[in-house]
């Protein structure tokens, strides 16, 4: 039977001659000097791809806490831009369905109060002439101190103006008044078709 031969190299340096006063030879400070500057090198490396990684966490915490402000910032336009829809859809709607219904006063108490929780501060109604007087008067007597009326020949009719600090609206009486009523003829309809009434 035949063994497998190993052979072991060897592979640490051969015993060389002692050096005989312990000086270093001019290849080993050469070596000596690329070892530190490799190891320099690679230390400064790492430093550098350590900070980026830092940086890198410290952009995204700022950019969240910028987006956040950002946010917070925004809150109080996107509050008085809602505040003012909500002005809108009552003036435009529920203003003329109640004061159609004999409810003029309720309804100028109504605005009064949604004015007052809303952003907008100071307001100015522009109405034609002849309604100049029972407007204000209304919105007097609801208490709306910061609202003041005025007249505008350009307006006739039904029709008035709203203007505060960031916004106004047109907004015509008489056709959403014949909105209102028009829907609630197709209502009355509806039912006394459908109930035999």
């Amino acid at each position: 039977m035949t063994r497998p031969a190993l052979i072991f190299e060897r592979f640490d340096d051969a015993p060389g001659p002692a050096a005989s006063d312990g000086a270093a030879t001019g290849e080993d400070v050469a070596l000596q000097r690329a070892r530190a500057e490799a190891f320099a090198e690679g230390y400064a490396a790492g430093q550098t791809a350590s900070a980026a990684r830092a940086d890198a966490g410290e952009q995204m915490f700022r950019a969240a806490v910028n987006a956040m402000e950002t946010e917070l910032a925004s809150l109080p336009a996107r509050l008085a831009t809602d505040a003012a829809a909500a002005l809108r859809i009552f003036l435009e709607r529920l203003f003329p369905a109640l004061a159609a219904k004999g409810f003029a006063a309720e309804a100028a108490a109504a605005f009064e109060k949604a004015r007052r929780e809303s952003a907008v501060n100071r307001m100015e109604v522009f109405a034609p002439a002849e309604w100049e007087g029972e407007i204000a008067r209304a919105l007097a007597e609801a208490g709306a101190a910061m609202v003041e009326v005025k007249a505008d020949p350009a307006l006739e009719g039904a029709r008035a103006r709203a203007e505060w600090a960031g916004g106004g609206l047109d907004f015509d009486l008489e056709e959403a008044m014949t909105a209102c009523l028009a829907a609630l003829d197709i209502a009355a309809a509806g039912k006394s078709d459908g109930n035999g009434r």
